[in-house]
């Protein structure tokens, strides 16, 4: 029994999808840890600097940072932890393409109701 010619590319693209799915999954693991340490050390610097903040007042009664100033470093923390977790969260488990497809040929249809 001979196979049709397009089966073997078939069984090819399959295969190639395949295993770059794997490699993909792999690299998204990799970024994800980076992420999580490179978050992990801000949050750390954040409750240095605060901590720090804490003893120097206590001990000295000298500020070393306003309020101002603990309030945008606060800010500016909690902001690029969020941003890091929603790229993580993108990036482990992204839309499929046919469904972003679908979704733009919808909003037209709904527009005109």
């Amino acid at each position: 029994m001979r196979q049709h010619p397009n089966s073997k590319e078939k069984n090819k693209r399959a295969t190639e999808n395949a295993a770059d799915m794997k490699a993909n999954r792999g690299l998204r693991k990799i970024y994800a840890d980076k992420a999580f340490l490179m978050e992990a050390a801000r949050l750390l610097f954040l409750a240095t600097a605060i901590g720090a903040q804490g003893v120097v007042k206590a001990t000295t009664g000298v500020e070393l940072w306003s309020d101002p100033v603990l309030i945008a470093l606060t800010s500016g923390v909690t902001v690029n932890a969020l941003s890091a977790f929603l790229q993580v969260i993108h990036s482990l488990f992204p839309l499929s393409r046919s469904a972003g497809q679908q979704d733009r040929k919808k909003k037209p249809a709904a527009q005109k109701k």
